[in-house]
This record gives structure tokens, sequence and C-alpha cells, in this order.
């Protein structure tokens, strides 16, 4: 009998811990602490609306911040201006709007978006100058889907964010840009084909693509296993306030909260910019209010951990082992050793 009892009361404990861990935390109540930064650059940045904000071993990339290249590559310890990467025009090689596909070694992949196409560049940095060269320019042959990002996965595949279609956010391509599948469920009730609605930012993680909802407080997680998508988790965190759904898409500007516009990872971590501010901030304070102060950190099964603030308007963030950066909307670059991050964590 008192075996039996031991043993319920084991089983009580057991099931009491996973439900502490897997309960859903409110995200707007979670209490937030403010990061203290120090300012790489010692002059002004020009690449005004760069984004993607990347960080290639010593480099920063700052893509689509200069008319004249695909990115500015500047140095890590004071941001001052190393190269231009990628030429400007539609000839093999070359970009009008260029997106990081990510890295293998020694090998960038880029995704042009306006033509759809993948380029492979080979990179080497000596001293202080940058080297590449393009050694692939494909295109889908049976017409892939546009995208608004692609990402490149370690198996070779990619996965890129669909603007137009139906019932799917995300579109599984070879290594050539073709379509394999789609998926990814789109999170609130529409039967409609736009979906620019639900654009938001990719990151990859080995074989796992993360998603994190530009317009909704929603995140999602796939892994990509034997060429077809496995959901590990899908997590609406702040309920929508639609005025209307079905065939499109209309917001409560006074309620409905705004979400996320940057995500990356860092070692266990998720880590991405969020806005949480209605959409009526726009009429009151201009193009830049919904730009987030707020990082939300979460574990890679999607649970929140801490919030961060920051005095800045956050673009982007990047990391190294010992430091996170932040991109502010007047792209400056801010940093902070990741001790004094991962000491809340």
């Amino acid at each position: 009998m008192r075996k039996s009892v031991n043993l319920i009361l084991l089983f009580l404990f057991v099931c009491s811990c996973s439900n502490r861990h897997s309960k859903n935390i409110d995200v707007l109540s979670m209490a937030s602490v403010e990061l203290k930064t120090e300012r790489v650059n010692h002059s002004e940045i020009i690449a005004r609306g760069a984004f993607p904000f990347v960080m290639v071993d010593s480099m920063f990339f700052l893509f689509n911040g200069d008319p004249s290249s695909g990115a500015v590559v500047l140095r890590e310890s004071d941001a001052s201006e190393i190269a231009q990467f990628l030429t400007k025009g539609n000839g093999f090689g070359e970009c009008i709007n260029a997106g990081y596909m990510g890295r293998s070694k020694d090998t960038l992949f880029i995704y042009e978006a306006s033509t759809v196409r993948k380029m492979t560049y080979l990179f080497s940095l000596s001293g202080d100058s940058l080297k590449y060269k393009c050694i692939e320019d494909v295109r889908p042959q049976n017409g892939s889907e546009f995208c608004y990002a692609v990402h490149r996965l370690d198996n070779g595949l990619s996965v890129g964010g669909r603007l137009i279609g139906k019932d799917h956010l995300f579109v599984l391509l070879d290594e050539n840009l073709d379509t394999i599948t789609t998926f990814g469920k789109i999170p609130v009730e529409y039967t409609g084909s736009n979906i620019i609605t639900f654009t938001g930012d990719l990151l990859v993680d080995g074989n796992t693509v993360y998603y994190a909802s530009n317009n909704f407080t929603y995140m999602a997680a796939y892994e990509i296993s034997n060429r077809k998508p496995i959901v590990k988790f899908e997590k609406m965190f702040v309920p929508p306030v639609l005025l209307t759904s079905g065939d499109r898409i209309s917001f409560n500007k006074n309620k409905h909260l705004d979400g996320f516009l940057a995500l990356k990872s860092y070692k266990d971590y998720l880590f991405a910019t969020y806005s949480g501010k209605p959409k009526a901030e726009l009429d009151l304070n201009g193009s830049s209010a919904l730009v987030p102060t707020t990082i939300l950190v979460f574990d890679k099964s999607g649970n929140p951990l801490v919030k961060f603030t920051t005095p800045y308007k956050i673009r982007s963030i990047a990391f190294t082992d010992e430091k996170m950066y932040l991109l502010d909307l007047d792209c400056n670059i801010e940093s902070i050793n990741m001790d004094e991050v991962l000491k809340y964590l």
C-alpha cells in the first residue's frame, strides 16, 4: 500500500513538472531585462534600409543597403568598410535584389529574388581584401514559385517563403529551385491566394527551418527529412484581432499587435525581434513606429524564456560565439557580450 502511494505521488510530481515546462507563457506580460550595449561604428554607415544583416566570419554583410552593389561588407572590429559584394545587373553572377541563402565553409549561396536564381560564390578574406567568384548561377527548370526569401538547408535543398498560393506558407525546393512540395499551415482562417500578409523571417538551422511572422505573434518550425517536412511546432502566442477573414485579411488596427521582424539562432536558443505594438501606431508616429525595440528569446521548441529591451529600434541581429550585434534603424551597430545575455537564460 505504501509503495502504491509513493508511486502515485511520483506520477503526480512528474505530471506537474511536465505541465510547468509546457505551459504557454504570455509574452506580453513577461518581465523585461534592459540590454546595455556599446556602439561599434565610429562613423556613419551608408547602408540605410539594409536587410538582411549577416555575420560571415569576422565580417558584417549588409545586403541591399547600397544601390551599386548587392551588399556592403564591414569589419567586425569597428564596422569600417572592407569591400562591396556582388555587382548589380542581370548577367551571370549579378543581382538586383540579393537574398542570403546560407554558407558552407568558403561558399556563399545567394538568392536573386527578382529573377528567381540561385548563385554560388567562392569567397576568401585576405587582409583587407575580399575576393569572391561566382561558380554557379542556376534558374529553375519547371517554373518555381516567386519567394520573398529562400534559405538553404544542410542537405542541399532549400525552403522559400511564398507570396502567392493556397493553403501553405512555404515551398520546399530542390538544388535547382524547382518545387518539391508546399507545406506550413496558414495560422488563421483564410481562403484567398494572396499570402503576402503572412511574410516573415526564415531561419535555417541544419535541416530545420524556423519562421517568425511579421504581422502575427506566430512562430513555427519544420524539420526536413527525406524531402518531406515534419512539424516541430506551430504557435500563436498572442491571438490576432481581425475585422474580416475568409478571402481577405483586415486587422483591427487598435487592438491587433504587430509581430516579429528578425529571427536568428545562437546555440540552443532562438532570438526574435518583436514589435508587439498596434497597427494604429503607424498613424500616430510614422512608418518606423512598429520597428521592434524588444528581443524575445525562445528555446528551439518555441517556448519563450526571456524578454530583452533596448533603447534602439532594431532592424536585425547577428552573432559570433562571443557577441551579439544589433543593427538599428539608423544603420548603427551595437554590441553586447554574450556572457551578459546568457546569464538570464
